[in-house]
């Protein structure tokens, strides 16, 4: 299934990615120790997150991750309250 003339060949590529994937973020943080928010990527979650999203175009990602960033950010710092109700936290 997984051989040279299986069906998911290239899903052997997925596990080279996920073992290989948190090394840049390990290195980064053993560059840059004072940089706390380095320690709070975790590879393995973003890699399995993805497979929650619904199949979608690229410019969907791209407008999720705009409205995550601008609403984790800029509203969190801005309207805690608002953020902590809405954010179910």
């Amino acid at each position: 299934m997984f051989a040279r003339l299986g069906v998911y060949l290239q899903m052997n590529w997925f596990f080279r990615v996920g073992a290989l994937a948190p090394v840049p973020v390990w290195l980064l943080y053993r560059k840059y120790p004072k940089k706390k928010w380095i320690k709070l990527i975790n590879v393995p979650v973003i890699l399995g997150a993805t497979g929650n999203k619904p199949p979608a175009r690229a410019v969907h990602f791209v407008m999720w991750g705009a409205e995550g960033i601008f609403f984790n950010f800029y509203v969190y710092k801005r309207y805690k309250k608002w953020w902590a109700k809405h954010t179910k936290t």
